[in-house]
């Protein structure tokens, strides 16, 4: 099993709960599509929200305020990759992959700082990228599971 680190893209709109559990992936992931499989876990990481939004996972929300950073979910994937090729943000996206919840609890980026063995940075070209399995101990710990 793996783990991936994930930027909050694209951010969740309207009323339909199955579009809020996706893995989302950028054009510039492709190379990850046949590294990520079903049962693999997935952190969702908020680089910094407008306010007021709020994040839906399964039946319940996370509400975040404005500049909000975080960690707002984990899900374990469960669907092989499906295309779709849509643009968001103005970033070309390829496809998804459906998850299920696993925690949805808002962790904070000073709380990941102060439990990081060096300096935590959620930015990554195309959104996604895998973790090693000490810094997944880290976050399954901080979501708590």
């Amino acid at each position: 099993m793996n783990h991936w680190l994930n930027v909050h893209h694209p951010v969740p709109l309207g009323d339909k709960p199955e579009e809020y559990n996706k893995l989302y992936v950028q054009e510039v992931g492709r190379r990850r599509i046949d590294q990520i499989f079903v049962d693999d876990v997935v952190f969702i990481y908020e680089t910094a929200a407008k306010g007021g939004e709020s994040v839906r996972i399964d039946n319940d929300w996370v509400v975040l305020s404005k500049g909000d950073k975080g960690l707002v979910a984990a899900t374990r994937v469960s669907s092989r990759f499906k295309p779709k090729r849509f643009i968001y943000d103005g970033k070309l996206f390829i496809g998804e992959y459906d998850t299920e919840p696993i925690s949805h609890n808002f962790v904070p980026l000073e709380e990941i700082q102060r439990r990081w063995p060096n300096k935590f940075t959620p930015h990554m070209n195309g959104g996604l990228r895998e973790l090693t399995p000490y810094e997944a101990s880290i976050l399954r710990g901080l979501m708590g599971f």
